[in-house]
């Protein structure tokens, strides 16, 4: 508590180093919310360090706390990070939507930010189609599909895909 404390009255990197300290002591005294609280904190002092993200991360799935991880991810989008940090982000953040929130507009919305930035992220691509599908959003779904079909070299997969997109168009 000194450390969290001491961290409040300072600034710029002395304010998430002690942060940081102050995380890992509670972390060993077994303190996973005053944790999480001193990560969040520390990545506030230094929001471009990967590290602190990932420590946070861990610890918030250890906690099993998905609503908490998904604000730190869209805060993070929030900061402006460079496109592949940025892809990153959205795919951790679509899934855990999707997944663990049980949030199909808020994967939705990742996924589709996922692919103004890689309009050719097959991970995007798939998991937009899944949603679409499950939405009942044909002429989405269509579309993705479509998209799909033409990242495909001639293959039998591309033809399942077409295959699929009639039927869809079919419904």
């Amino acid at each position: 508590e000194v450390l969290v404390r001491r961290a409040a009255r300072s600034s710029g990197e002395r304010r998430a180093t002690l942060y940081l300290q102050a995380a890992t002591l509670f972390e060993a005294a077994h303190d996973p919310k005053a944790a999480s609280d001193a990560y969040k904190k520390a990545l506030e002092a230094r929001p471009g360090d990967a590290a602190i993200r990932d420590a946070l991360e861990r610890l918030l799935r250890e906690r099993n706390d998905p609503a908490g991880l998904a604000d730190m991810l869209e805060s993070q989008l929030a900061r402006s990070p460079g496109t592949a940090e940025a892809i990153q982000l959205l795919a951790k953040l679509g899934s855990l939507a999707d997944r663990d929130l049980g949030d199909a507009a808020r994967a939705r919305s990742a996924y589709e930010r996922l692919l103004e930035l890689d309009p050719k992220s097959e991970l995007g691509l798939m998991n937009l189609d899944d949603l679409y599908r499950r939405a009942q959003a044909y002429p989405e779904q269509v579309a993705i599909l479509e998209r799909r079909e033409a990242l495909m070299s001639p293959s039998r997969e591309q033809a399942e895909l077409t295959l699929r997109r009639a039927r869809v168009l079919d419904e």
